[in-house]
């Protein structure tokens, strides 16, 4: 019995449907490897790309920034002026570099800084007195616009709100003018005594 038992009956194991299914689908091409290099070496260059433009765009208004604020100290209870010698510190990034005539001022020559981007480029001039180099102010047409905007009109407000307009405001949100007579607590009595007469002839 024990042996008839382990002979094989010449039937194979029925399939599992997991392997049947894993080995119809159809298999993904593996990229190769110069798809592989192309693909990181464009992510790679779009980067770099982006980078370049905000070391432009960054450099120019972090340097602004710290040159106001040094000028500033003009103004102050110490005032110290900003020579031409404490420039190099408050630059952030690698601007081109360049000495020229300034415009305003016959006598006087500025430090031109320029950032160049992939869209677009800052500069910024820098005017100093040659004889003691110290810095005049600065010169740029890039500067962020930080204006606040102007205040609204009264035109721009439009209407004022009931209970706000007229010589006085009623409770209901209504202007009661006083007469030009007498004046409003006399008009309050009277419209009080009008009113008492009314209840009593009802």
């Amino acid at each position: 019995m024990s042996d008839a038992a382990n002979e094989p009956t010449g039937e194979s194991p029925p399939d599992d449907p997991k392997l049947t299914e894993e080995s119809s689908a159809p298999k993904r091409p593996e990229r190769s490897s110069k798809e592989r290099v192309l693909v990181w070496g464009g992510i790679g260059l779009l980067l770099l790309l982006v980078a370049f433009q905000a070391h432009a765009r960054f450099g120019y208004e972090w340097t602004l920034d710290a040159v106001q604020k040094r000028l500033a100290e003009d103004d102050g209870p110490n005032p110290r002026q900003l020579m031409l010698s404490e420039v190099p510190p408050l630059i952030v990034g690698w601007p081109a570099q360049e000495t020229i005539d300034d415009a305003e001022r016959p006598n006087a020559k500025a430090l031109k800084l320029s950032w160049i981007g992939l869209g677009s480029s800052y500069e910024m001039s820098l005017p100093y007195d040659p004889g003691d180099r110290a810095i005049l102010g600065v010169t740029t047409k890039d500067a962020p616009d930080t204006a606040a905007p102007p205040p609204a009109s009264n035109a721009d407000r439009g209407a004022e709100p009931p209970g706000l307009t007229g010589d006085t405001a009623s409770p209901t949100g209504t202007a009661e003018p006083a007469s030009p007579d007498r004046p409003a607590s006399e008009d309050s009595g009277d419209e009080s005594e009008d009113e008492n007469e009314a209840e009593s002839d009802q």
